[in-house]
Formats: structure tokens, C-alpha cells, sequence
């Protein structure tokens, strides 16, 4: 990784941990909150030590309308924001709304502005029936960063949002899980303030 690549990293990882010593009633917005150990496969179906976070919360949209917007890479930005802002590399435009089989490269930027490597995202199952979207994703940060998002009915017009992400980036894997786990509870946060507008 660059060194500035690096110095964007230690800026998440420094706001991460200022954002979560400030709010103390951080996890009382979720019902799931972990960052646990998990052996995780890498790209040579070795298992390693990894991370696996789970990140849980109510949105008050129903579960069709969350599904829809969970989909469309503007949204994806949206909740990012200004946390990470995602650029996308090369000529081909990412794509509008995500579909098995796409692949993009984004350069990331904390806070719109300092670079923190490039990352890539590769749809590998959307499931409509199950509202259930799966990413294996890597790049400057992380071997393996590979995503599950699920969305399921409660039963009163609201909706179960689920995050469950499996990391590895060899010896800074504690440090990239200990952002992740600050960047989806981030996102959940912002998912919360605009489900009502989904419904």
C-alpha cells in the first residue's frame, strides 16, 4: 500500500475511533452489532485468520422498497458520505443499479478527498425472492472483503437490515476490520435516517 494510500487509512481509522468514543449510545441503534474472529478463505481457497462483522438494525421502509434502493449504486454513495467517496477507475462507467455477474473498480477517498486505494466489487448473487445481495470484494485495504446484504420482512411494514462481512488483510486485519465495523454501523445509522423517504 502507498504511502498515501496509508495516510488515508490512518484518517478513517483516527475518525472511526473519535465518532465511537463521542456516542456512547452508538449501539442502542442496532440489534446486532459484532466483530468477531472467523477463518476466512483467501483467493487460493486457504483459510486465515479474518474478521466477520455483523451489523443488524430496523428501517422504517418496507422490505420491497429497501430492496430497490439498496441496489442503485447512487444510494450506495449517499450512505457512504462523506465517510468514503467512491470513483469509478477506467472508461466504463460503474453500473446505475447492481446485477449479478457486474464487476467495478473504484478509487475510494476519505472524505471526498484523500485517497485510500482502489477497491473492487463483484456481484456475484443477486436474489430477488430472498432480498439477498452478495459481493466478494478486495483491494488496497483488504485480500478479501466479501459481503452479504439481507433484508427481510418484519411483518409490520418495516424491515430487517443485515450487513455480514468477511474480512482478511493479512497483519492489518485487525486494524481494516476495526473501520469496517465503524463504517457499517456509519451506514446502517444513514440507512435509518433515509428509510422513511424509501417508502
Amino acid at each position: 500500500m502507498s504511502m498515501a494510500n496509508q495516510r488515508g487509512w490512518l484518517w478513517l481509522l483516527g475518525l472511526g475511533g473519535l465518532l465511537y468514543a463521542a456516542n456512547k449510545q452508538w449501539d442502542k441503534r442496532f440489534i446486532t452489532a459484532t466483530n468477531t474472529y472467523s477463518a476466512v478463505l483467501d483467493q487460493d481457497g486457504e483459510r486465515q485468520d479474518g474478521r466477520h462483522i455483523r451489523v443488524q438494525s430496523i428501517l422504517d421502509a418496507p422490505p420491497q422498497a429497501v430492496w430497490q434502493a439498496i441496489q442503485r449504486l447512487a444510494l450506495l454513495e449517499k450512505v457512504s458520505a462523506p465517510i468514503l467517496a467512491f470513483r469509478p477507475q477506467g472508461k466504463m462507467p460503474a453500473p446505475l443499479q447492481w446485477g449479478a455477474g457486474d464487476r467495478a473498480t473504484f478509487d475510494l477517498r476519505a472524505f471526498g478527498l484523500i485517497p485510500a486505494g482502489a477497491h473492487t466489487i463483484h456481484v456475484v448473487e443477486v436474489d430477488h425472492a430472498l432480498r439477498k445481495l452478495v459481493t466478494r470484494e478486495q483491494g488496497s485495504a483488504a485480500q478479501v472483503w466479501n459481503h452479504t446484504i439481507w433484508v427481510q420482512d418484519t411483518g409490520n411494514g418495516r424491515s430487517l437490515y443485515t450487513d455480514d462481512v468477511d474480512i482478511y488483510a493479512g497483519p492489518l486485519t485487525e486494524a481494516v476490520a476495526a473501520f469496517a465495523y465503524f463504517f457499517y454501523r456509519y451506514r446502517q445509522t444513514r440507512w435509518q435516517q433515509l428509510a422513511p423517504a424509501l417508502g
